[in-house]
């Protein structure tokens, strides 16, 4: 991510903020978010603006100064991601040493997915069991470029829903073609007919 796209990023933290909407923020997608050269540093910011931060990790290249300098910027949590327990091990470790709440996300272990068709695999039972809260709460992942993406599961931005640069107040989030594959529910209640409409869903083609 840019500065460019950063900071434009800290304003609409900022709008929803003062609204009321935005209580928290995760700082990852895909790839591994603390390789970014001013990922403390951007923490730093965005807590001055939401109270609320966490970020996952694989915890691989994670040091202990990086974790004192998530903690002094106010990170609330780094989530572990246990691809490689004996690395998770060591960075629990050091969380605790220093002071830093650390979870751990065990999906991949306890609810394994495909992402929605997108890899080689099955979804659990568990993992199907429920509601997306992107679609439910209308939360939007901001990529790396400034594009919006619809959810945690959509790498690319098949759905143009604009950019940063847009009026984020007017974007309106809606089931699209992943969601027919995804481990997560579309709740039902706020889109009843949603299979029937994902023709009206505009997806960019590669």
């Amino acid at each position: 991510m840019s500065d460019e796209v950063f900071e434009r990023t800290l304003y609409w933290l900022g709008e929803f903020q003062r609204d009321g909407a935005q209580g928290n923020v995760n700082l990852h997608h895909f790839g591994e978010s603390t390789l970014h050269p001013k990922f403390v540093e951007w923490v730093d910011r965005i807590t001055d603006i939401v109270p609320e931060a966490r970020v996952s990790s694989n915890g691989v290249g994670v040091t202990r100064e990086m974790i004192r300098g998530m903690r002094d910027a106010g990170l609330t949590a780094l989530s572990l991601s246990i691809h490689r327990p004996e690395v998770v091990k060591k960075v629990a470790e050091m969380c605790q040493d220093e002071g830093l709440v650390c979870d751990f996300a065990s999906g991949p272990l306890s609810a394994p997915h495909n992402w929605a068709g997108q890899v080689e695999g099955r979804n659990s039972e568990w993992a199907k069991t429920y509601e997306c809260h992107f679609l439910e709460i209308q939360e939007v992942v901001i990529l790396a470029d400034g594009r919006l993406a619809t959810c945690c599961i959509d790498a690319e931005g098949i759905v143009p829903l604009g950019t940063v640069w847009d009026d984020l107040r007017k974007v309106d989030l809606k089931p699209f073609s992943l969601c027919l594959k995804c481990h997560h529910q579309v709740p039902e209640r706020l889109f009843p007919d949603w299979r029937a409409k994902l023709e009206e869903v505009p997806v960019c083609q590669p």
